[in-house]
């Protein structure tokens, strides 16, 4: 990925990353984690019901579901510090729009188990803001290319979504 001025990072809407620079920057911190013998968990989010939304009260029903996700994830999210106050990829969470109504978040230094408890507070806060998702969690390990562990959070994802119809 090139990186310029005419780059656009974050999302217009979620103002989280955007999927391009989510892989790229994923790609490097997962390098250094793995050079370290470390771990990290990748969970991808598909917001429910975004379609019906849309169809029954208008697309700016359903902007405004995506932006308080977004605000949602972002606030749940270890945020990173500044540069200068010693910040190390072990600091932060990196969350992106990957497209449509799914986002994703790698969890550097983050075993699944403890990304569940992300999930559970993100679920948390969603049941406060009524908003509905279903989600996935992968390990990602060394040599696995970023792409391969969100597929294998997608199929975690599509199984939650589809366990819970008719709920």
């Amino acid at each position: 990925m090139k990186v310029g001025p005419d780059i656009v990072l974050y999302d217009d809407l979620t103002g989280l990353l955007r999927r391009e620079v989510f892989l790229h920057l994923a790609k490097n911190i997962l390098k250094k984690i793995f050079k370290k013998g470390g771990i990290a968990s990748v969970v991808l989010i598909d917001l429910d019901d975004l379609k019906h939304a849309n169809d029954v009260y208008g697309h700016d029903a359903g902007d405004k579901l995506l932006r308080k996700m977004g605000l949602l994830i972002k606030k749940t999210c270890r945020q990173a510090r500044s540069p200068g106050n010693g910040f190390t990829y072990r600091d932060a969470d990196v969350c992106a729009r990957y497209g449509g109504d799914e986002f994703v978040i790698l969890l550097p230094m983050t075993s699944p188990d403890k990304a569940m408890s992300l999930i559970k507070r993100i679920r948390d806060e969603a049941d406060k803001n009524e908003l509905r998702f279903s989600f996935g969690v992968a390990s990602a390990y060394p040599g696995m290319p970023v792409e391969r562990a969100i597929k294998m959070a997608d199929k975690a994802m599509y199984w939650d979504k589809y366990s819970r119809k008719g709920e």
